[in-house]
């Protein structure tokens, strides 16, 4: 067995009981963050560390502005309670559009040139 299937069986049987506990007990959460953020926020974190550290090429490792904004619409209600604004302060789909076309411009700019 190979260290990376070790590693994803664990992750599976994680999610597996976070979702039982989730179905069983729907009012569950850790505090202010619900059991669906805290596996979506995994998910992005995940994304972003493999896009930083793994990335093949520049533009992979530059490609960070998908996950930030996706993780900042996950957490936006805590966000905004932090730094004291309104729960919507920030449209989505302007972070989605931005964070898409500055990850098109990464692209364009630092792709190899095979």
């Amino acid at each position: 067995m190979t260290k990376n299937k070790l590693f994803w069986g664990i992750i599976l049987i994680a999610l597996a009981v976070v979702l039982l506990l989730y179905a069983f007990l729907p009012d569950f959460s850790l505090g202010d963050i619900s059991v669906w953020q805290i596996i979506a926020g995994g998910a992005g974190i995940y994304w972003l560390i493999n896009n930083i550290f793994f990335g093949s090429s520049l533009a992979q490792r530059l490609d960070v502005f998908l996950p930030l904004a996706l993780l900042f619409i996950v957490f936006e209600k805590n966000i905004a309670h932090i730094i004291g604004k309104p729960e919507n302060f920030a449209n989505n789909w302007v972070l989605l559009a931005a964070a898409l076309m500055l990850t098109v411009a990464v692209h364009f700019l630092f792709e190899n040139k095979e």
